[in-house]
């Protein structure tokens, strides 16, 4: 009983805890309201909760105080990041608005359907794509939009994105980064 124990005490510490995108392995004592959980294929916990913001001071683990909801000059349920993933292979992408990392996108992910508000400020908004080195992309295109949407009845419904950031097979598996500008009206 007890190496039983044990080994889902070791499997547990292995995981990552990821709250908006932002690594928060070390983050305790928290409740989330309002929240989605994904735990990936390699056992990582991904917390989305856009009315919270989290960010890294450091590399260490996040601190240990209560994460507070966000107070953002951008109304929630207007600006939207969306993934499409056609069955491509070898992408992993680090998203970041204004310079915090807002989420990474790897192949074969669950779409992600992700309320912008919380990272976004009025005016012009620098959204960086940064394509992890990884191995030889394969399959189908992994597409980032971003824009503007309205929640029709829980299906999001994007506008024309402003932004549409794609990965191809064709790519080369040393990554690089690209840039955007994103307005807000």
């Amino acid at each position: 009983m007890w190496a039983t124990l044990l080994l889902v005490s070791t499997l547990a510490s292995a995981a990552e805890l990821y709250v908006n995108g932002v690594r928060a392995t070390g983050l305790r004592d928290q409740t989330f309201t309002d929240a989605d959980v994904h735990i990936d294929e390699h056992g990582d916990i991904h917390v989305t909760a856009p009315q919270y913001v989290v960010r890294s001071l450091d590399p260490a683990p996040a601190p240990d105080a209560p994460l507070q909801p966000a107070a953002s000059a951008v109304s929630a349920g207007r600006y939207w990041m969306v993934t499409e993933d056609n069955r491509s292979t070898g992408h992993t992408i680090e998203v970041f608005v204004n310079g915090d990392l807002v989420r990474r996108v790897r192949s074969g992910d669950d779409q992600l359907i992700l309320d912008l508000a919380p990272w976004l400020k009025p005016g012009s908004n620098n959204v960086t794509f940064s394509a992890l080195p990884g191995p030889q992309p394969a399959g189908g295109i992994l597409h980032v939009y971003m824009g503007t949407g309205y929640n029709d009845a829980g299906v999001i419904r994007l506008h024309d994105p402003q932004i549409d950031y794609a990965r191809r097979s064709s790519d080369k598996p040393t990554g690089g980064m690209s840039d955007f500008v994103l307005g807000i009206e």
